[in-house]
């Protein structure tokens, strides 16, 4: 059985094995030690936390093996973007400039350096062990957050934003950052992708320009992939899809990875979740997911339910630390397509 809880200190040991796998694609999950220890730190913070509007928590969580007690992956949400470090993304707007004179009229699309996302909850940190990176293991792990979430829903913002990894080439070198963020940075993406992991992002503000850049003016490779993901972040793009997040003009000032949004209340996940008392029991309905209420202890698992009459297993109670009668958010699968 695998389910999703908070990280906790005896965690780092897998989370600095999940960076490694996870190389330099995963901005929020640096290879740096300090960091997982703080990420674990702030998680831990945030959780004991009275909070009664969002500030500067964040939360992660782990998928374990609960027979093994491996830990499979990770994702986590901030809960304000911009309340610790800014948080700076590209705006693409057209800009039109005109001669009555000659009758002449160019629009031209530009790339605009913004903190547009200030105050917005943002998903984070999305990421499985190769080995076991499977639909429904996403699924689970995704959409636990957003239970989460509408549990505690004082905690977040109204509104919500998810970062897509943008294209990189059979060299994993990316056409956008190659064409525009190298020559004003100085270093290789990699290394920009650690000091934005790490929080050290002064160098943005210091070293990007505040002027627009018009995009007639870089490269076509460049320009072809502008608001494009990665291919093998389809099944993450399907899943946001899904959950209402929809591509609004902003990218990742890095790679050019499209920005989604959405509000949080009209999220599929959470406008669709109920608390259904709980029954020790065996279902064969469709899948669900299944979460207690708890802050601290926070559990979730993807199994076979009812909404309308809850049964789950003995052990998967326990998992869930809830007893029989104890109310459990409950969310119904995504059909498998």
């Amino acid at each position: 059985m695998n389910i999703v809880r908070p990280v906790t200190y005896s965690d780092l040991a897998a989370l600095e094995a999940l960076a490694e796998s996870a190389s330099d694609s995963m901005t929020t999950l640096p290879a740096s030690r300090e960091h997982l220890q703080e990420l674990i730190n702030n998680t831990q913070i945030s959780l004991s936390k009275d909070v009664d509007a969002p500030s500067n928590e964040s939360y992660h969580f782990v998928l374990v093996d609960t027979l093994t007690g491996e830990v499979l992956g990770i994702s986590g949400i901030i809960a304000c973007l911009g309340a610790a470090t800014p948080f700076y993304t590209f705006r693409i707007d057209e800009d039109v400039h005109a001669s009555e004179d000659l009758k002449i009229i160019n629009r031209m699309t530009a790339l605009k350096l913004c903190q547009d996302y200030t105050g917005y909850t943002s998903l984070c940190t999305l990421f499985l062990a190769p080995e076991h990176d499977t639909a429904e293991n996403m699924e689970l792990l995704s959409r636990a957050r957003l239970l989460f979430i509408a549990e505690h829903r004082d905690r977040f913002a109204e509104r919500i934003l998810a970062e897509i990894q943008g294209v990189v080439d059979e060299e994993n070198c990316s056409p956008f950052w190659d064409s525009l963020g190298k020559h004003f940075l100085s270093m290789e993406m990699s290394q920009a992708n650690y000091l934005t992991g790490i929080q050290k992002k002064n160098f943005i503000a210091d070293l990007m320009p505040r002027y627009p850049i018009y995009t007639r003016l870089l490269p076509k490779k460049a320009r072809a992939v502008i608001g494009e993901h990665r291919p093998d972040r389809e099944p993450v793009l399907n899943l946001l899809e899904k959950e209402g997040f929809n591509y609004q003009g902003y990218i990742d000032i890095f790679d050019g990875g499209p920005t989604l949004e959405g509000g949080i209340d009209r999220l599929t996940t959470i406008r669709e979740s109920a608390l259904v008392p709980v029954s020790a029991g065996h279902s064969a309905e469709p899948k669900g997911l299944v979460a207690n209420q708890s802050l601290e202890d926070f559990r979730c698992l993807l199994t076979s339910c009812n909404p309308e009459q809850l049964f789950l297993a003995p052990e998967q109670l326990d998992h869930l630390q809830l007893a029989s009668g104890d109310p459990a958010r409950v969310t119904a699968s995504y059909p498998r397509t």
